[in-house]
């Protein structure tokens, strides 16, 4: 079988994945080791329809979805504790009447909690892919809060949770999955393995 067949035929496995499954086409593509691009032609080749396929959440997971917007948690932040799309919170949330606390009350705090990241030393880049947030909003927060950004400190750059997501991805995984495993940004992993890559070509 050809490369080009075999992309097609792991494509179209992740596209009956995602539709058995739920999840995003992006965790699709790292599972099966394709893009997400791919996945999604994949799913209009199998569905008909170009439309991002709204995953409804099931059974147990559906319970702890509700359970978290009774317990007073937002939709983005259920999104964020469980890694699942914020679609598939709202679908549980419109399906069972349920009204989810503003995103405005808390984000505020989710600012401060990211500032709060940054000045204990994390990398900035990081932080905005884990929260969600630009780097221009992080960095207007952070002066809001008086906090000096080092120089390069919105920069990649290879802290701990990066430099184990490089293992991971040399040890076999998936750049997806290794950085949802270590709560960093893929740019940052890109960025260390394609350095690599240019000084063994040199």
């Amino acid at each position: 079988m050809s490369a080009g067949r075999n992309k097609d035929a792991a494509s179209t496995r992740a596209a009956l994945w995602l539709r058995e499954h739920g999840g995003s086409i992006r965790a699709a593509a790292g599972k099966f080791g394709v893009s997400p691009q791919a996945v999604s032609q994949a799913w209009i080749r199998q569905y008909g329809t170009g439309t991002t396929p709204i995953i409804k959440a099931r059974g147990a997971q559906a319970q702890r979805i509700a359970d978290l917007i009774l317990s007073g948690m937002t939709v983005l932040q259920v999104s964020f504790a469980l890694r699942i799309p914020r679609s598939s919170v709202t679908n549980v949330c419109e399906e069972r009447d349920l009204s989810p606390r503003p995103e405005s009350e808390v984000r505020n705090e989710l600012y401060d909690e990211a500032c709060a990241e940054v000045a204990s030393g994390r990398c900035g880049v990081d932080v905005c892919a884990e929260y969600e947030i630009s780097r221009g909003t992080l960095s207007r927060k952070l002066s809001d809060r008086g906090i000096t950004l080092k120089r390069g400190g919105m920069r990649d750059r290879m802290d701990g949770r990066t430099q184990r997501a490089v293992a991971r991805v040399r040890r076999g995984e998936s750049v997806t999955d290794a950085c949802a495993a270590e709560r960093c940004a893929p740019t940052g992993v890109y960025a260390v393995l394609n350095g690599r890559r240019r000084k063994k070509g040199a």
